[in-house]
């Protein structure tokens, strides 16, 4: 006789609100393996760019996430996820602010701005392939936290003597600078969209406590053993 099979608890606690997972839905999900080659910023941005498209029309975007997202992820990414404590996460910025601590650590971080800060432009290498090869570091990294003149002052030092000297440089350079202005006040209103958004939390009627559901109440349970 094998012993039988035990479901843990999931790590998420939903919404209360229902959400029907349409088939078609699941195979559209972007996936993560947890390797080391994988973007975790990349994944969530291409995962919340699906839950916007396909949004149902009662549904709450933080609902259908928390339910999507644990189908994008694959072996250790998702060996990851179960081993999380039972009823830890409760929205869609806790999970992904857990997933983000995992899967970009600070040690990776730390090696990634190194790359921006530490740049230079390769041998014979054109303006505009030298500039699309810094930007791929940029958005490899979105909190790096450079502000913008430091983001421009670096790709500037990268530059060999001779092509500072281009009289077209400072055209381009005042063209980069927008840009990637541009590309911070995406991030910030991003960020702020994510830290704005509501967090529903149920309380219990019968014990007063956030720490589970009603229908979870250890209270009624006692209550049904009398």
């Amino acid at each position: 006789m094998h012993p039988p099979r035990m479901s843990a608890p999931s790590c998420i606690v939903p919404p209360t609100e229902q959400l029907v997972i349409r088939p078609y839905l699941v195979p559209l999900l972007p996936t993560f393996h947890g390797m080391e080659s994988e973007n975790p910023y990349a994944h969530i941005k291409e995962f919340e760019d699906v839950c916007n498209t396909f949004q149902e029309g009662g549904a709450s975007i933080d609902l259908m996430r928390l339910k999507l997202f644990p189908f994008t992820l694959k072996d250790k990414a998702k060996i990851w996820l179960n081993s999380l404590r039972p009823r830890s996460i409760r929205s869609w910025t806790d999970l992904q602010a857990e997933f983000l601590k995992k899967f970009f650590p600070t040690h990776r971080t730390n090696g990634l701005k190194r790359q921006i800060s530490n740049f230079s432009a390769k041998e014979n290498e054109k303006f505009y392939e030298c500039w699309e090869r810094y930007m791929e570091a940029i958005n490899a990294c979105p909190h790096h936290g450079f502000d913008t003149w430091l983001l421009v002052s670096y790709f500037y030092d990268g530059w060999d003597v001779y092509l500072k000297e281009d009289d077209d440089m400072k055209a381009k350079l005042a063209a980069m600078t927008r840009r990637l202005e541009e590309l911070e006040l995406k991030r910030i209103h991003e960020v702020q969209a994510v830290a704005e958004a509501p967090v529903q939390v149920k309380l219990c009627p019968n014990c007063q406590s956030f720490e589970h559901l009603v229908e979870e109440c250890p209270a009624i349970s006692l209550k049904g053993n009398v």
